[in-house]
């Protein structure tokens, strides 16, 4: 699992709050890591750049009931997709505050790889036309 700064970030507010990090993983669980920061992992694929949760409604129930378990006053979402809009999602039916932060600049979406790939199928596609 990539450590980086939402970690960091998360880590820092748990020396003074209770704090989930929701992130891709080997199975969908609500653990505590070394530190003490509960984590919320879902079941993801180990892609060498991206992962990608596998969700379907068994998986997705399971997240919404473990957010509901541990109730979070804020929910901050770093990921632009996927995880980002189910903690949206959970927090905007819940009425919880949310905050978005972005780490990435969106004009350059295309320099990672799965976005790439996409744009080039769909400009061979529309060449056939």
């Amino acid at each position: 699992m990539t450590r980086g700064i939402a970690f960091e970030l998360a880590r820092q507010l748990a020396a003074r709050h209770e704090v989930l990090v929701l992130c891709p993983g080997e199975r969908t669980q609500l653990v505590r890591d070394e530190s003490g920061l509960w984590l919320l992992t879902v079941v993801s694929s180990d892609g060498e750049e991206v992962c990608y949760p596998y969700l379907n409604r068994k998986t997705l129930a399971m997240v919404f009931d473990l957010l509901d378990e541990f109730g979070p006053d804020v929910v901050h979402a770093h990921d632009p997709v996927i995880l980002g809009m189910v903690s949206l999602v959970w927090a905007r039916t819940r009425g919880v505050p949310f905050v978005k932060t972005p780490h990435f600049v969106p004009d350059r979406i295309l320099e990672f790889p799965p976005a790439r790939e996409r744009c080039c199928l769909r400009s061979r596609r529309s060449n056939r036309s």
